[in-house]
């Protein structure tokens, strides 16, 4: 099953509701979230409730890299400024703040890895952080959209 949530803009509450979905239906549930998404509603794991099928995968690139992305903003460099965030916090650490397993991805063979880990974890909810190069990573989304565009046409 698929789920989505679309707060306003995008991000308020994502976490939170994938941990809700999670705990009512009592079976693993993924969410890939960005950085500033996730720091964002970090909040969702203080009460302790995150059940062991909780799996978080956080796309960290440094803050709001998702407008090098979509039209408009990656149009105008000089507008990136005013629409990232950079934020010099660690994804990975917060997630270990909330007594969650934590695994780190850099590449393709320690992401292959973490996802192992990430879902042969069954004790406690787990976050993979992948860390994303900020330049590249908007090419390899784009690219990955219009792949899938592709096969649809």
């Amino acid at each position: 099953r698929w789920h989505a949530n679309r707060g306003t803009s995008g991000i308020d509450g994502c976490t939170s509701t994938a941990l809700g979905s999670a705990f009512i239906a009592e079976r693993p549930t993924l969410l890939i979230t960005g950085d500033v998404a996730f720091l964002y509603d970090s909040n969702a794991f203080w009460n302790g409730l995150a059940t062991p099928g909780s799996k978080v995968v956080v796309i960290d690139n440094g803050g709001g890299n998702i407008f090098r992305y979509i039209p408009g903003p990656d149009r105008d460099k000089d507008l990136l400024p005013y629409f990232e965030t950079p934020h010099g916090r660690d994804p990975l650490a917060l997630a270990g703040h909330y007594g969650l397993a934590t695994y780190e991805a850099f590449d393709r063979t320690s992401l292959q890895q973490g996802l192992e880990q990430l879902f042969r974890d069954h004790d406690r909810p787990a976050v993979l952080v992948v860390r994303t190069d900020p330049g590249v990573s908007p090419r390899v989304l784009r690219a990955y959209f219009e792949g899938l565009a592709g096969d649809r046409g």
